[in-house]
């Protein structure tokens, strides 16, 4: 539900049934806030009707059946009263310990003799795929999405991967950055605002908006009897076209990046694209055709040597990553999506097989292995960060590791000094860093983590 709310589902379609809903609680929260909601529970509702809803919520029902066929068909039976998107969510191996349970069937049974079972985010997405027929969209770890129309799908995938255009693109809206030109004519100067507004969205786009793209300056524009063509060409006028020439080469990237990892998932929904994305390919491939093919090359370069080491080289150049050992690098999870782009792609195939990341702190990639890893820290600006969870996805073979830490387990982070932007807080961290690797005897360049156990079992030996 959290999911369906950070993504915009539930302002964009207020209308959720709730298909195992336990006592209701979600619900309850749903209608204060003016959410059409309702749910069905075979022990706590089973009264209530089920209906169909363009969200469902399938949450935490599957893992506690123990019969695989019955499994199916409960998934089957939620599907069929998803008009739009449905979301499915289980426990995840790893997050838990299993010790003193007993295995039952492909689970376990708790000390309530209550039936248990933890699915890793492979196999997850590969019994929805296998028993609804369709790909799913990994969201989270043990969280999918499955959507019943692809072009839904395909502007959800777009936009959870593009960028947002830069501050200081978007600032060159806000001022005449050609002062030799003005514009005299009382009509461009009364519609200055819609010309701001549709150069802010030009830039996003790399082109020309069409009207539907943005309705209200269209509509603002035509009840003066301009057209877009002509207020492009005030604004050509008016602001850098250089910005322009930028936001085409962003949005490029991106669209590329996007097919990579259309690719790379297998997802039918790239076989029909919404109107803007349709606009998108023919301006910078020609055709769907194209864009297909050049992703396609470009995805399989990121398995070639050469490609991600030289991506890898050209982001720590601009201070994006930063290297600890021969072809091992990590960056801070909010820089990704300013990497170059087949860092971004190699990224983002992770993010295919274990879903966003989106709490994650620190991002590693071991060019090697092929291999992604997501940090996670309760309080990743302390003077010694602790990380609690690694996440940790191998590209080769697709398989996907997620690790819930604790106690001696966790990890401290001993390159954390590198983010922080205050200079004494930076002295105070590094100190503490030092001192760290000089009780464990490790060089600075060969150590990134080091597990909090053995640093204190150390420090008792001394």
């Amino acid at each position: 539900m959290q999911l369906f709310a950070r993504h915009g589902f539930i302002d964009q379609y207020p209308d959720v049934f709730d298909y195992g809903c336990g006592q209701g609680d979600d619900i309850r929260v749903l209608r204060e806030a003016g959410i059409s909601a309702s749910g069905w529970d075979p022990h706590y509702r089973p009264e209530e009707a089920k209906r169909e809803a363009d969200l469902v919520n399938l949450g935490f029902v599957l893992n506690v059946i123990e019969n695989i066929e019955e499994r199916g068909r409960v998934l089957r039976d939620a599907w069929g009263l998803c008009r739009r998107v449905m979301a499915v969510a289980v426990m995840v191996e790893g997050h838990y310990s299993v010790e003193g349970l007993n295995p039952f069937a492909d689970g376990y049974l708790t000390s309530r003799a209550t039936f248990q079972k933890y699915f890793s985010p492979h196999e997850l997405r590969s019994f929805v795929r296998h028993t609804l027929d369709t790909e799913p969209v990994a969201v989270a770890p043990g969280v999918v999405f499955v959507f019943r129309d692809p072009e839904t799908e395909q502007e959800f995938l777009f936009r959870r991967r593009s960028r947002p255009a830069p501050s200081e693109l978007l600032s060159a809206t806000s001022r005449v950055l050609r002062p030799a030109v003005r514009l005299h004519q009382p009509l461009p100067e009364r519609l200055r605002p819609f010309l701001e507004q549709l150069w802010a969205k030009a830039i996003e786009l790399g082109r020309t908006p069409e009207a539907d793209e943005l309705a209200e300056v269209a509509e603002g524009l035509a009840r003066s009897n301009v057209s877009i063509a002509r207020a492009m060409g005030w604004c050509r006028s008016v602001f850098d076209e250089a910005q322009l020439e930028i936001g085409a080469r962003r949005r490029r990237d991106d669209l590329l990046v996007h097919f990579a990892l259309g690719a790379f998932s297998g997802s039918r929904a790239f076989n029909k694209l919404p109107p803007t994305l349709r606009r998108d390919v023919r301006r910078f491939f020609g055709s769907f055709g194209a864009a297909q093919s050049e992703a396609r090359r470009f995805l399989f370069s990121l398995g070639a040597s050469g490609t991600v080491e030289e991506a890898c080289n050209l982001a720590v150049q601009a201070g994006l990553i930063h290297g600890w050992g021969e072809g091992r690098y990590h960056l801070d999870a909010r820089q990704a999506e300013e990497l170059p782009a087949a860092l971004r792609a190699l990224v983002g195939c992770a993010g295919v097989l274990v879903g966003d990341a989106e709490d994650a702190n620190l991002v590693t990639i071991n060019i090697s292995k092929r291999s992604v890893a997501y940090y996670f820290s309760p309080d990743f600006g302390a003077p010694l960060t602790l990380f609690t969870r690694i996440t940790t996805v191998y590209l080769r073979d697709q398989h996907v590791r997620d690790q819930i830490l604790s106690d001696d387990t966790r990890l401290l982070f001993l390159q954390g000094s590198l983010y922080e932007p205050d200079p004494g807080k930076r002295r105070q961290r590094s100190s503490l860093e030092v001192r760290i690797r000089s009780v464990l005897r490790k060089p600075e360049e060969a150590l990134l983590t080091a597990r909090y156990g053995d640093v204190a079992s150390n420090l008792r030996q001394r």
